[in-house]
């Protein structure tokens, strides 16, 4: 868990990086109650952040990558976050 982001940040970047995760393996990983996730992830629906798709039982979430994170007055694209992200890992 990154402590800079709030959990719903956190929940957005784990579904950015795994998006076929399971709710209790982002919990874990998190180290958070699924019910946090489940509320996190409607935020980000809500948000238009994140579109969850059902396939079968499971659930497929996308995150719109192109979306915008504002921070005071500076704004970076999700894409660009997960990249550094990813790059840093």
């Amino acid at each position: 868990m990154n402590p800079v982001f709030s959990t719903t940040g956190n929940v957005l970047v784990a579904i950015a990086l795994r998006p076929d995760s399971r709710i209790r393996d982002i919990a874990s990983q998190l180290d958070v109650t699924d019910r946090t996730v489940i509320i996190s992830i409607s935020q980000l629906v809500e948000g238009g952040f994140v579109s969850v798709h059902r396939n079968g039982r499971r659930n497929h979430y996308r995150v719109d990558l192109n979306r915008e994170i504002h921070c005071g007055s500076t704004s970076i694209k999700i894409h660009d976050l997960i990249e550094l992200i990813q790059r840093d890992a």
